[in-house]
């Protein structure tokens, strides 16, 4: 009996399975490690789709020749295939480059609603959000938190002077300078005009007034370069709030930050002054 039940076993696996189905099983397999490679060619997702198609109809082609030997039969039915596979893979394409259009307009639309069009940093839109979101993770973790406001001194002189153009340069160098100077998981935002932000994240006075100092100095000793290869210096003058130290309630870290500017413009601007509410 248990000689039978191994009988059975062995015709299963080498009786049972035919030729067609093991050309069928090649050829899955094959088809599966051809679409593995295409997908790491560095080409547009459109033309992986196509690349990948023919291959598949390649293989399915190779696989009928191989299991149909009736020449007749092989001819009717690679023509039913390719004709109704040129047809399926058409709206395949069509689809696939509308869902694709789809898709890149959506995340156009998601980065002009929540980045600066001049400088590419977050707007005053995305500031808000971001601070809301980060003010109560920061008293949820008991951290701390502080704000930085940037404003380029007599900013109008260089407009005036130089031009629209030139003062678009300055602002996209300024904005690059803030993203190089800060660490990598502040945010910096652009929240108007010629006023910039920067969310510090789990940061103390100290620290923030060091970050603070350090981009004055690169800021003071940076030379812009216009549009006509001629080069300016520019200053600016830094606001600082720091919540718990010297901002006690932490959603008057904005308006802190903007006092603190304030009184660095009023007292000569290109310094950094740190707000302390007790004084």
């Amino acid at each position: 009996m248990k000689q039978l039940s191994n009988c059975k076993i062995v015709s299963f696996f080498f009786g049972g399975v035919s030729s067609a189905s093991f050309i069928a099983l090649i050829a899955a397999i094959v088809i599966g490690f051809g679409f593995g490679a295409i997908t790491f060619f560095k080409i547009e997702r459109i033309r992986k789709m196509i690349y990948a198609l023919l291959f598949m109809m390649l293989v399915v082609i190779a696989s009928f020749t191989i299991a149909v030997k009736e020449t007749g039969i092989l001819i009717k039915t690679l023509l039913v295939f390719c004709v109704s596979y040129f047809l399926v893979a058409y709206f395949i394409l069509k689809y696939a480059e509308h869902i694709i259009e789809t898709i890149t307009n959506n995340q156009k639309l998601k980065q002009e609603a929540t980045k600066d069009y001049l400088t590419g940093i977050n707007n005053v839109r995305e500031f808000d959000r971001n601070l809301n979101s980060i003010t109560q993770m920061t008293i949820r973790k008991e951290e701390e938190l502080s704000l930085l406001f940037v404003d380029i001194d007599f900013f109008k002189k260089v407009n005036d002077t130089y031009g629209h153009n030139a003062g678009d340069r300055v602002l996209k160098s300024l904005a690059q300078i803030l993203l190089e100077t800060c660490r990598v998981y502040d945010i910096v935002s652009r929240n108007g005009g010629e006023e910039f932000s920067i969310i510090l994240l789990d940061c103390s006075a100290g620290k923030a007034a060091q970050i603070a100092e350090r981009v004055r100095k690169k800021v003071e000793n940076y030379r812009f370069e216009l549009s006509d290869r001629s080069k300016i210096r520019i200053t600016v003058s830094v606001g600082i709030s720091s919540y718990p130290e010297n901002t006690k309630q932490i959603n008057d870290l904005p308006e802190n930050a903007d006092k603190a500017l304030y009184q660095a413009k009023r007292t000569g601007r290109n310094k950094v002054i740190l707000y302390d509410e007790n004084k």
